[in-house]
C-alpha cells in the first residue's frame, strides 16, 4: 500500500485529519537537507543525492519513497544509508515498489551507497 494511500483516502471523510497528516508528511521532507539534484551540461535526466546515514527505521525508506515520488520516471537517486537494518529494509522496500537498485556498495565508513532507478 502506498503512503499516499494511506494519507489521503478517497473517501472525503476526515478532512481535518488528512491534513494534519499531510503537512506532518511534508515537514519531513525539509528535514532532508542534504538532499541535492544535479543536472549534467549536455542536458541528460537528472541525477538526485539523498544522505540519510543517521535517520532511524522506518523513516529512512519513508523518506526515500517520498523523494521517489517527486522524481520522474527513469531517473537516478543515490541513496547514503547506514549499516545493517537501514540498507537492507529500503533495499527490499523499494524493490517491493518496483523501483530497480542497479548498485548496492559499502563504503569505507560502515555506510552505504544505493543507486536507485524509478520505475
Amino acid at each position: 500500500m502506498s503512503i499516499r494511500a494511506l494519507v489521503l483516502p478517497k473517501n472525503g471523510k476526515n478532512t481535518q485529519k488528512k491534513l494534519n497528516v499531510q503537512a506532518k508528511l511534508h515537514a519531513i521532507l525539509p528535514s532532508v537537507s542534504r538532499a541535492n539534484k544535479s543536472k549534467s551540461k549536455r542536458g541528460a535526466e537528472a541525477v538526485h543525492n539523498l544522505d540519510l546515514r543517521g535517520v532511524a527505521c522506518p523513516m529512512n525508506f519513508v523518506k526515500t519513497r517520498l523523494y521517489l515520488d517527486k522524481m520522474q520516471s527513469g531517473e537516478t537517486v543515490t541513496v547514503i544509508l547506514d549499516d545493517g537494518e537501514p540498507v537492507e529494509s529500503v533495499s527490499q522496500s523499494v524493490k517491493a515498489e518496483g523501483h530497480r537498485v542497479l548498485d548496492q556498495v559499502q563504503s569505507g565508513d560502515s555506510s552505504w551507497t544505493l543507486t536507485i532507478i524509478k520505475a
